[in-house]
């Protein structure tokens, strides 16, 4: 799937019938060979969306909801999924189904569902309505038909006829099985918040091991195996920005101003001091568990993988401050080796680890 492509509503046709005593039924027929789902909610007679209200099942009494009010049902694109907007970063994602409560995937919001529908859903959702009380005050059934509006050239489709995009990204939550589509990776499940931290950085890190051992038996010469190695650093990378998400969240956690700006300036680089932070005021202890020779060891890669990306391999004084690594020299070009790698991947994993399962109990 591309990213920010765009992507029709699934189709179909609606159809207000108008009963013999006054009243206006509303049914849905579609036969297209994609994805579709559905939701309803309830409308204020002003417009104001009241309300997820379920469907009943047949035969079943319709649940109570919010009156007087008009239903209207909200159709998803060709993969099945629904725009959403946050009210609080103004960020946008798409998610397979609504529901009464929903989290911003990305600055961790929570606010009723209703409150996540996109301004173009509103003026479809305001298009149903108006064809409702069209067959209500008039003598003929009003039938909408978005497949044919849809066939349309776009300078004569309604405006009320809007389209999604595609993000970068689609997870399924491992809690709530809600399938949804953001930016980025590293992000709570809309659905229910649970973060996807774990299930994303374990992945990765099953790939930097997967490529590990795939350089390690196909690549001989000893200047590619370097190249590849070098690369291979980048699983530190790889846990500082999953790191750096979690310091995002915890900044949503109440603390003094002083112990926020602490939070903001906190750094992965230095992995021994992280530690003792993210212990002193969490009672997260990321190296639990990890002896003091492999503690410095990741200590020293961390840094090796800066000097990577910042100094071109070099050492510099900061370097050897940081690490007191006795085995280079100041100004030395650093080369990795193959039994670093081996022994770097698994240990970022179970510092990982433990620095998710550290964030979740305190949730």
């Amino acid at each position: 799937m591309e990213e920010f492509q765009e992507i029709y509503l699934s189709g179909g046709k609606f159809e207000f019938k108008k009963g013999q005593e006054g009243g206006v039924s509303i049914g849905y027929k579609g036969s297209n060979p994609w994805a579709m789902a559905m939701f309803q909610v309830c409308v204020s007679y002003d417009g104001e969306v009241l309300d997820i209200v379920p469907f009943s099942g047949l035969g079943q009494p319709m649940p109570p909801y919010p009156q007087p009010s008009l239903l209207a049902w909200l159709i998803s694109d060709r993969h099945g999924m629904f725009g959403s907007f946050c009210p609080n970063c103004k960020s946008y994602f798409r998610i397979d189904m609504f529901s009464s409560d929903m989290f911003c995937p990305y600055c961790g919001k929570v606010s009723r569902g209703i409150h996540f529908i996109t301004e173009n859903q509103l003026k479809y959702i305001y298009a149903f309505c108006n064809a409702f009380i069209e067959a209500y005050d008039g003598d003929e059934d009003v039938t909408l038909d978005l497949d044919k509006l849809n066939e349309e050239l776009p300078e004569n489709r309604p405006k009320w006829l809007y389209s999604e995009e595609t993000q970068q990204n689609n997870y399924k939550c491992s809690t709530c099985k809600r399938k949804y589509n953001i930016l980025g990776e590293y992000c709570l499940c809309p659905g229910c918040g649970k973060p996807n931290l774990s299930d994303v950085f374990s992945q990765k890190m099953n790939e930097f091991g997967k490529q590990f051992q795939k350089a390690n038996e196909e690549v001989s010469d000893r200047h590619d195996r370097e190249v590849e190695w070098e690369k291979l650093t980048r699983c530190v990378s790889e846990f500082e920005s999953m790191a750096n998400q979690i310091r995002r969240f915890l900044l949503r956690h109440p603390a003094t101003e002083k112990r926020k700006n602490s939070l903001k300036s906190l750094s992965f680089q230095n992995i021994l001091i992280a530690r003792d932070l993210l212990k002193e005021w969490y009672d997260i202890d990321i190296l639990e568990g990890v002896s003091e020779t492999d503690s410095n060891f990741l200590n020293k890669m961390f840094n090796r993988r800066h000097l990577f990306i910042h100094n071109a391999g070099q050492v510099d004084q900061e370097y050897l401050n940081n690490t007191g690594d006795t085995s280079v020299r100041l100004n030395q070009m650093i080369r990795v080796r193959s039994r670093e790698i081996r022994r770097l991947i698994p240990l970022v994993l179970e510092c990982g680890q433990k620095l998710v399962q550290g964030y979740e109990s305190i949730q």
